[in-house]
């Protein structure tokens, strides 16, 4: 699959400005949203890193492909709901968190963006999942949520996605 944008995208990309990992606690906008699912951390951690499964479990999103070895540094491509995003890796800590920060992206969502996700152990097995969404935000940052409050569209689209990937882990996996 080509990693080209599709003919029908936009070809304007809008540049971010480049941050580090501590923009998760420095940006002027912080949302924070948690979700929990009935898996293990290592198999939510897998279905994170396999970027043929997004498309099955995350709303929205069209494709991801990645670009080098996993880790810090490994280029993250992502199509969610026509808006392409061209990401890094600045965090990697297997099994338990990772964060990329958007380059750019064909929506002006942010001048700087940073997303990072935690994968805690429940104690009755599941896993709890955290994901923030640091920023200076632009004003295409909720052009997904349309009229609803941003905070909570975020929510429900996590919890929808652990819903999803809930369903998706315990779908047989054909042979």
């Amino acid at each position: 699959m080509s990693d080209d944008l599709p003919q029908s995208a936009p070809a304007q990309w809008f540049d971010f400005r480049a941050v580090g990992p501590d923009f998760v606690n420095t940006a002027p906008t912080r949302y924070v949203t948690v979700s929990s699912i009935d898996a293990p951390v290592q198999a939510v951690w897998d279905a994170f890193c396999d970027p043929a499964s997004w498309p099955h479990w995350f709303p929205h999103v069209e494709r991801v492909v990645h670009e080098g070895a996993p880790g810090v540094g490994m280029i993250r491509k992502s199509w969610v709901a026509g808006c392409a995003h061209d990401e890094t890796m600045v965090i990697w800590d297997e099994p338990r968190a990772w964060g990329y920060i958007i380059n750019k992206a064909t929506e002006p969502l942010a001048a700087a963006q940073i997303e990072l996700t935690t994968f805690d152990p429940l104690p009755e097995g599941g896993t709890r999942v955290t994901w923030t969404l640091a920023c200076e935000p632009l004003e295409g940052l909720s052009f997904l949520s349309a009229d609803r409050d941003f905070p909570s569209f975020l929510q429900a689209m996590l919890d929808e996605a652990m819903g999803n990937l809930a369903r998706y882990l315990a779908a047989p996996k054909p042979a």
